[in-house]
């Protein structure tokens, strides 16, 4: 199953504390169901054109109304991200966010606290539980990379099972599996090379994955209706494909946004009030036990310091701050940030840096480096081209290792690599495709 979008977002204007049950004013911004008039943006995604996909998307949005430019707005941020321009994906994205009533945060000082290296004390915290979630803004390809990082130490503790909610039905993940390579058909948000590379160490590392998203003919009812029901499918799956079978297996589940919360959340819209029970707090119930939740989205940059929240901006800016961290206040409980105030921890990490056009934290990929472009390398004269890097013994639908965006007036960018043979191919703005030679790192 391919999907464009991510389901439905939210705007959370009033909070009350982390463990009373929220109230909330809803902002809908998309549905999988809406904006049937975007079949050709569909196709041009599940054609694997993703610079196609971004002119078309920028096409739309001069002339769409409020309620489209949220959706292809969004859609935008996530094809920007495909294409490797991480730094205009956080851009794109605070034009969304930018249409809302922002709550800021006022500044706070926090005296004593002091920075914790995320991973370790999330492999700390992870060898006490059966189950780990991280979640992650689908537009940011960086929270799949921290997840990445995290799959060799969980295994070591015994996690067996990776389960994902960008992977498709259980008949489109059968090809990946069984092939032991990533293929675009294995889910929506796969075809991210990061995300393809994350999927890729699961297998590798001997983790069996699990599909676990609401079937498309599932969704039924109202939007609000859909949501519970959805999740509730979600919850229902992990239990009936994994714990339901092996009651005792350990469980790193990759979710987006608020999927990982466990309270639940009341929505107002218009005097009605519905209550949303996320998949994290169905599957604590399912099991009786506590999960481990753990948020990136609330301390992760914006594309402009000006759409963070004071409070993030401070910790972003402490020089301290080298790499994901927690921050740990004086009284040793850790800083939550949006998401992050309804899960156990938040990760914040560094505003990224570019190096030849890319970031730094997929230059600190292990095994990866900068690769220049080839010089007998022939772009198009005019406009932008998306240049993909696939392993030459990889099938043509595999996920590629690396894309980058080159754009006409701007430096050429670096390929980010691990060592193997590749073949280059070359997309312009019309879909076109074209080889262009073979290269060995």
């Amino acid at each position: 199953m391919k999907t464009i979008n991510v389901g439905l977002l939210y705007q959370v204007k009033h909070s009350t504390p982390k463990n009373e049950r929220r109230k909330a004013t809803v902002v809908r911004l998309q549905t999988d169901t809406a904006h049937s008039s975007h079949s050709a943006l569909r196709r041009l995604r599940d054609e694997g054109k993703y610079l196609a996909l971004l002119a078309l998307t920028e096409k739309q949005l001069q002339t769409a109304s409020w309620e489209q430019k949220n959706f292809l707005q969004q859609g935008k941020a996530g094809v920007l991200s495909l294409c490797g321009d991480n730094a205009g994906a956080l851009l794109a994205m605070d034009a969304v966010r930018g249409s809302l009533a922002t709550r800021i945060t006022p500044a706070e000082v926090l005296p004593g606290s002091r920075l914790r290296d995320a991973r370790e004390e999330i492999v700390r915290q992870a060898g006490k539980r059966q189950v780990v979630v991280l979640n992650e803004a689908h537009h940011v390809s960086r929270h799949r990379a921290f997840g990445l990082g995290l799959l060799p130490y969980l295994r070591r503790l015994g996690f067996t099972h990776f389960a994902a909610e960008a992977f498709g039905t259980p008949r489109a993940l059968q090809r990946t599996i069984a092939g032991r390579t990533v293929l675009r058909s294995a889910g929506g948000y796969i075809e991210d090379t990061v995300f393809g590379a994350y999927v890729q160490t699961a297998i590798d590392l001997g983790f069996t994955l699990v599909p676990y998203e609401i079937e498309e003919s599932e969704r039924v009812g109202t939007p609000d209706e859909q949501i519970n029901t959805r999740e509730a499918a979600q919850a229902s799956n992990l239990y009936e494909r994994i714990f339901k079978r092996t009651p005792q297996a350990k469980v790193f589940i990759h979710v987006g946004y608020n999927h990982a919360m466990r309270t639940p959340v009341v929505f107002e819209e218009e005097g009605k009030k519905t209550e949303i029970t996320w998949m994290a707090g169905r599957l604590t119930k399912l099991l009786g036990t506590s999960l481990l939740t753990i948020d990136q989205t609330g301390g992760t940059e914006r594309g402009s310091r000006n759409a963070e929240s004071s409070r993030v901006r401070g910790v972003l800016e402490r020089p301290d701050l080298k790499r994901p961290s927690l921050v740990q206040k004086a009284d040793g409980s850790f800083l939550a940030e949006g998401i992050g105030e309804d899960c156990d921890l938040t990760v914040f990490h560094p505003r990224q840096k570019l190096r030849n056009g890319r970031p730094d934290w997929l230059l600190a990929l292990p095994g990866r480096r900068a690769v220049p472009l080839p010089a007998s390398l022939k772009l198009p004269r005019k406009g932008r081209a998306l240049l993909q890097a696939t392993r030459d013994d990889a099938p043509e639908d595999a996920v590629s290792a690396d894309r980058c965006l080159i754009n006409p007036d701007t430096p050429l960018p670096v390929l980010v690599l691990p060592k193997g043979r590749y073949r280059l191919s070359i997309q312009d703005e019309a879909g076109n495709a074209s080889e262009a030679g073979r290269f060995s790192v």
